[in-house]
């Protein structure tokens, strides 16, 4: 009789087992299938870009390269550029205001809006980290800010032009 309970608990065990890897390799499946859900994960960049005043105060330590673009924490620098930066953690939107232009991004939709009017972005703003990164290009197109870019200790410099 102990031999037919052992030999029946390992058939169950077995059964289990093989039921738990079919709906755990079939949600992995799925889950792989949607091409409009796709998300790539990638590890965060490491900030290798200091950013600094005309005066060579530091004002972020967490800018970063990625894909030859230097990107900016704006929120962190807005005191800095007297920009108004704003979340909506509803609708996932950015708003950054100036004092003569403003943006609004969309981290779901990925549409911009600059001083209202619909923009085609070859260059997006990300979030890393809870922090809104943009393109420093972006800035010095939208809110015409002025920057030098030292390439050896890469090091962006603020201009004072607000």
């Amino acid at each position: 009789m102990r031999d037919v309970t052992r030999t029946l608990k390992y058939s169950l065990s077995i059964l289990v087992g093989c039921l738990l890897i079919t709906l755990l390799g079939s949600s992995f499946a799925y889950a792989g299938d949607g091409a409009a859900h796709k998300v790539q994960m990638q590890p965060a960049p490491i900030p290798v870009v200091r950013v600094v005043d005309t005066d060579g105060n530091i004002l972020s330590h967490d800018a970063l390269i990625e894909n030859g673009l230097t990107y900016i924490p704006i929120k962190d620098l807005s005191t800095h550029l007297n920009l108004k930066v704003r979340w909506e953690s509803y609708s996932h939107t950015v708003y950054i205001e100036g004092d003569k232009s403003d943006i609004t991004w969309s981290s779901l939709t990925g549409k911009m809006k600059v001083n209202g009017k619909d923009t085609v972005l070859t260059t997006f703003p990300q979030i890393i980290n809870n922090k809104t990164f943009i393109p420093l290009r972006l800035l010095q197109n939208v809110f015409t800010y002025q920057f030098d870019w030292d390439s050896k200790t890469k090091t962006v410099t603020l201009l004072n032009n607000w």
